[in-house]
C-alpha cells in the first residue's frame, strides 16, 4: 500500500510503502490528512523522541486516523495495513488496550 505525503513547504513529495516507513514519518513530522491514504506535512515534530513522547505521538495519530476515517473509503488491504501498523506500534508503545477499546485495530 501506498502511503503519499506533501509538503506544505513545496518540497518533493514522499511515499511510504510500509508500516515502518509511516511510523518513520508519523514520529518525524507533524501531518494533517487531507485525502485517503493522503497526508500534507506541516512541520517538524521538536519533540525529543522519548518513549513518553513517542506514544503521544502515536496516540495523536491514531486520534487523527480516526477521526477522519468515516470521510473516506478504504479498501480490505489499506484497512488490513492500518490495523497491522496500530497493532505493531501500540503493541510497542502500550497503547493496544486503548486501540482496541476505541476499535482503531
Amino acid at each position: 500500500m501506498y502511503t503519499h505525503f506533501t509538503f506544505k513547504d513545496g518540497s518533493n513529495p514522499y511515499i511510504a510503502t510500509t508500516p515502518g516507513t509511516l511510523w518513520n514519518m508519523v514520529k518525524k513530522y507533524e501531518l494533517d490528512i487531507i485525502g485517503e491514504n493522503t497526508y500534507i506535512v506541516t512541520g517538524e515534530n521538536t519533540k525529543n523522541k522519548s518513549y513518553t513522547d513517542l506514544k503521544k505521538i502515536l496516540r495523536h495519530f491514531a486520534i487523527l486516523w480516526s477521526l477522519f476515517f468515516n470521510e473516506y473509503q478504504y479498501s480490505y488491504e489499506e484497512l488490513a495495513f492500518y490495523s497491522d501498523f496500530f497493532t505493531t506500534y501500540g503493541k510497542k508503545y502500550g497503547l493496544l488496550r486503548e486501540f482496541k477499546e476505541n476499535a482503531i485495530c
